[in-house]
């Protein structure tokens, strides 16, 4: 099955966003794969910074690599990379396919962080999540022109008072395809079970698989 992982990272006020990304892209991805051997690496650039966040990664493993960033390899512990950070979050997820499209290249990707009520049970919702309001968004989803994938990322694992629960990812042809899908999902009761979420839009760059 394997394991993915979900971090976002943002730059500290030594550097610009655009010299971590570009620190990101040309050297600390190479040492990712070299050092931790991924089956999938993305990287997803943000259009605008996100509460001092400038990108997202996916990373996909085999389930014996589950511990391999527990401390990382030393080779990426020595990367500058990590002292050019401010704000980071790693969520280990369990990954559900829910509209199995192809991304195109040049497309747009929105990624939303979602954070569960602390007043809503967390088997209630994380069922409520794949049951009611998954099928309300891919039945839209499929319904845009543009529109490609949805998957749904759940952290089943973290505390109750965790920054977030869970993320989504929803891939589209271009931006216009992502506003007209997102105005068409109805209301299911959803959002009244989540508290603060993010909401970021960027390109996403397949570096690895």
């Amino acid at each position: 099955m394997g394991v993915k992982f979900i971090i976002a990272n943002g730059a500290n006020d030594t550097v610009s966003g655009t010299q971590l990304l570009e620190h990101w892209r040309s050297h600390h991805a190479g040492l990712v794969g070299e050092h931790v051997g991924p089956q999938r690496y993305a990287v997803t650039e943000l259009v605008k910074p996100q509460r001092g966040y400038h990108g997202i990664a996916t990373l996909h493993l085999r389930d014996d690599q589950r511990d391999v960033l527990s401390p990382p390899p030393p080779e990426l512990q020595a990367d500058p990379f990590y002292d050019m950070i401010g704000v980071r979050t790693v969520m280990e997820v369990t990954e559900h396919v829910i509209v199995d499209g192809e991304p195109v290249p040049d497309g747009f990707k929105i990624t939303a962080f979602v954070r569960r009520s602390p007043d809503v049970a967390a088997d209630r919702f994380f069922d409520y999540w794949l049951d009611i309001h998954a099928p309300n968004v891919a039945k839209g989803l499929e319904a845009t022109d543009g529109g490609l994938r949805y998957v749904v990322n759940h952290d089943t694992e973290a505390d109750d008072d965790a920054p977030f629960h869970g993320a989504v990812e929803l891939w589209y042809r271009d931006g216009e395809a992502s506003k007209a899908h997102l105005g068409a999902v109805p209301e299911d009761g959803f959002n009244a079970m989540c508290g603060d979420s993010l909401f970021m839009m960027g390109q996403e760059q397949v570096l690895i698989g």
